[in-house]
């Protein structure tokens, strides 16, 4: 079975290419982006908002937990180094001990 194409047309191709270069295009355009400083308060915000750090308990949290409660809330997680900088704002919250990589504990005040 043979597809007939006439000159005006497009060949499938170079329209496969072109949808190709437009997303790498659009990939690189987003992974350029960083964290700004609006956007670190803005996640320490949340951070703090979630219910382990409003009430803390007897068991460490995990990163992955709060990636995902940032998610929920509708923070760009895709970012390159996201976890990086998640990691580095708990770290730095109050009353927050940091147990290993991913893991962290908030000591009850009071």
């Amino acid at each position: 079975m043979e597809f007939m194409f006439s000159q005006d047309d497009e060949l499938p191709s170079s329209s496969v290419q072109t949808a190709v270069l437009t997303a790498d295009f659009n990939l690189n355009r987003r992974q350029k982006r960083d964290f700004t400083e609006e956007d670190k308060e803005e996640i320490t915000y949340l951070i703090k908002k979630h219910p382990y750090f409003k009430n803390p308990c007897n068991y460490p949290i995990r990163l992955i937990t709060i990636m995902k409660y940032l998610k929920r809330k509708d923070v760009d997680i895709n970012l390159p180094d996201a976890d990086l900088v998640v990691d580095e704002l708990i770290a730095t919250l109050d009353g927050v001990e940091r147990l290993e990589y991913g893991r962290y504990y908030r000591r009850k005040s009071g």
